[in-house]
């Protein structure tokens, strides 16, 4: 198990097979948002020290400082059903707590669920059942735990699926039976983040005890890096951000041809382009070895296709102007960035960016960060859903300086569809605080 209720830089040293920073335990070193409040300085590498707080003062604490210098109208009803909460929100109402088609009516079903699908389910159905039967012969099957638990998964009915897959997994050393129940304990969170701190502590520990299983050949050659690739999201989603940057450098140091790794490295520019953010933090150093992992992306054509070539463009441009304070170098980089991006969305027939001649003038409009701002949390990156919508505050308070009398500034509504992600991350994260409360109490 880990080696604390947190996830914490040492467990994930201790998984990709780094020594312990010298000095330092669980309880210094661990940057979870729920317990990281009153720590002494974490480290990066044993040297760099980092604010030994809450760290980032997490997405919930970040959105509503945002929200209290934007001044915007705090309701959280407002255009609730236009937002893109609001929308979840009444698909799920639609759906099922767990969005599962299967416990609607037929009317509402039959337009959700294409045939084939309903033919799928069908047929788990009825092997779920002969799994149960013979599982009643011989209840500890580990073989059948584990296949009724991967139905179950697959069903959505993931409140079974985690009881049978534990029960597979325990003992085991079968290492897909501890992957399997790693996913499933995500996909859990994820449809109900308030159960995170449990169910992220099982997902880390189920994905190390697979890491530790994987037999050295040729399937650890390219499985092992996946793994890695999604224990380092579940440090990601988890706020320990130190801890997955650890994982993911761990990744592309070492593990150059395995698959994906264009999306490693962009994983590495993301966590440190928000570390960098943080007070305290070695801003500069991060900056700078944030571009290095985007220009090996930015360099390779190959790598840039579909997802990478516009958000590695967008990522770049914005670490460089970070940068640009004291390098013209860096300014002209993110020039010639920008300028990639703006022509190619009006080429695209972006209709926003087609209001625009020129890229800085699209840049700079808190219209545009606001569209960047959900485009990132639309494509899962909250970290720079904030930093974006951060920038489109800003641009709207050099708007009001220029012109006193204009009323432009967001809405709450537009607050909360800036992220979707973020409003998980917030049931997620208000949860950890209570369970702190009572745990203190």
């Amino acid at each position: 198990m880990l080696t604390s209720n947190r996830l914490s830089v040492v467990d994930a040293r201790a998984i990709v097979g780094l020594p312990a920073v010298r000095g330092s335990s669980s309880s210094t070193t661990d940057l979870s948002p729920l317990d990281q409040h009153r720590a002494s300085p974490a480290h990066l590498d044993g040297s760099v020290p980092l604010l030994g707080r809450e760290f980032g003062g997490t997405l919930k604490s970040r959105f509503a400082s945002l929200a209290r210098k934007s001044g915007a109208d705090r309701k959280e009803t407002r255009d609730h059903g236009r937002s893109l909460v609001g929308r979840r929100a009444n698909l799920e109402g639609r759906l099922g707590d767990d969005g599962d088609p299967g416990r609607v009516s037929a009317g509402t079903q039959e337009p959700l669920v294409s045939p084939l699908q309903r033919f799928q389910k069908a047929g788990r159905k009825i092997v779920r059942q002969g799994l149960q039967h013979r599982l009643q012969a011989t209840p500890d099957d580990r073989k059948l735990l584990g296949r009724l638990g991967s139905l179950e998964v697959a069903d959505g009915d993931l409140e079974n699926a985690i009881e049978h897959l534990r029960l597979a997994a325990k003992g085991s050393d079968d290492d897909v039976a501890w992957t399997t129940l790693a996913r499933a304990e995500v996909r859990a969170w994820e449809q109900d983040p308030a159960t995170g701190h449990e169910r992220l502590r099982w997902a880390c520990d189920a994905y190390r005890r697979s890491v530790d299983l994987l037999e050295p050949g040729f399937v650890q050659v390219w499985e092992l890096p996946a793994r890695l690739l999604e224990l380092g999201g579940v440090y990601e989603s988890f706020g320990s951000f130190e801890g997955a940057l650890h994982i993911y450098q761990r990744i592309a140091s070492s593990m150059p041809l395995s698959s994906g790794f264009e999306g490693v490295l962009f994983r590495c520019a993301v966590v440190m382009r928000y570390m960098a953010t943080l007070e305290r933090a070695p801003r500069n150093g991060l900056l700078e070895s944030a571009l290095e992992h985007l220009d090996l992306i930015m360099q390779e054509q190959a790598l840039r296709k579909g997802f990478f070539a516009e958000s590695a463009a967008l990522l770049y441009a914005d670490v460089c102007m970070a940068l640009a304070e004291g390098s013209a170098v860096a300014k002209g980089w993110a020039k010639a960035s920008y300028q990639e991006v703006f022509d190619n969305r009006k080429a695209q027939g972006d209709k926003h960016a087609m209001t625009f001649r020129d890229w800085d003038d699209w840049i700079a409009s808190p219209e545009t960060q606001l569209q960047l701002s959900k485009e990132w949390s639309q494509k899962g990156e909250p970290a720079l859903a904030v930093l974006a919508f951060e920038k489109a505050l800003e641009a709207f308070g050099r708007q009001k300086e220029i012109s006193p009398s204009s009323k432009a500034e967001p809405s709450f509504s537009a607050l909360m569809d800036a992220s979707e992600a973020y409003a998980s991350f917030q049931r997620f994260v208000r949860q950890g605080e209570q369970d702190q409360y009572r745990v203190a109490q």
